[in-house]
């Protein structure tokens, strides 16, 4: 049963909290983790969150983000629960959630039992030249896992819109292509395919490169990790790479331009709630 719904000044807060959880196990088990993504980009432009936004990610590369995941899984702090391929059935992301216990998230995909309001956690991995062999089988195995839902849930969510009305051909083909997907993965589960997703990509223990698996467009020079820097981030000090800013080009591009006022809102279409 929900109770009474969060602004986004209160999630940003549990999230903070759950994120210094993170830093100080890391910190306290000699774990290297990295602010990353939209969160870096806050705290090197802002020193905190993007304005618009309200999300947490950070990243570790695979050795250390495993190490990480076993820790948490163990764990005993009843404020907090790790959500992950490896400990939770139908647990279908590439990356693990930390989530606040006495919450809960409803967000716009296929539903996550559990779910709180989170920090997202994702793994790098290593990879050479001849990795790019491995990409057509990847993808496609991705697409087991991800396309199903995602599609589902955006034919339900624009089900009542006149233009999805008139378009009842492409409505019949989704059908066919959902029930097609189902035949060859729901027998064995999303969590069977994400699993085994994760395995491929987890497969060097060194490398040239390095990348983060759910996204193919970022990958880095290795050496890119091994520099690390402190960031402010809403009056605290975490850890990313030092070139923060040949990273944020290479995903953002100009980053220190401020997007235009109607592109100003968060990618996240969630609601939250206390217990």
């Amino acid at each position: 049963m929900k109770g009474k719904q969060l602004n986004i000044n209160e999630i940003r807060k549990l999230e903070l909290e759950i994120l210094l959880y993170l830093k100080n196990l890391c910190d306290k088990n000699n774990i290297q983790y990295y602010l990353t993504s939209g969160t870096l980009l806050g705290a090197v432009k802002y020193k905190g969150f993007i304005p618009w936004d309200d999300d947490i990610d950070i990243a570790l590369k695979r050795e250390d983000y495993m190490k990480l995941i076993k820790i948490l899984i163990e764990d005993d702090n009843p404020n907090y629960k790790i959500l992950s391929l490896y400990n939770v059935k139908d647990y279908y992301y590439l990356f693990a959630k930390l989530v606040c216990t006495n919450t809960i998230l409803v967000e716009n995909t296929k539903k996550i039992k559990e779910l709180g309001v989170y920090v997202d956690i994702f793994p790098l991995d290593y990879y050479n030249e001849d990795y790019e062999k491995y990409l057509k089988k990847l993808r496609g195995i991705k697409r087991l896992v991800t396309m199903r839902y995602r599609t589902k849930n955006h034919i339900e969510k624009h089900q009542n819109l006149q233009i999805y009305h008139k378009k009842r051909k492409f409505r019949v083909i989704k059908y066919i292509l959902f029930n097609i997907i189902d035949i060859f993965s729901l027998p064995l589960g999303y969590n069977f395919w994400a699993k085994y997703y994760d395995k491929l990509l987890s497969k060097n223990k060194t490398g040239k490169f390095i990348t983060r698996g759910d996204k193919y467009i970022q990958k880095f020079d290795a050496k890119l990790f091994d520099e690390i820097e402190e960031y402010e981030f809403e009056n605290y000090k975490f850890t990313s790479i030092k070139n923060a800013d040949y990273f944020l080009k290479t995903i953002y591009g100009n980053y220190l331009e401020d997007l235009p006022k109607d592109l100003q809102k968060t990618h996240h279409q969630i609601k939250a709630y206390w217990k």
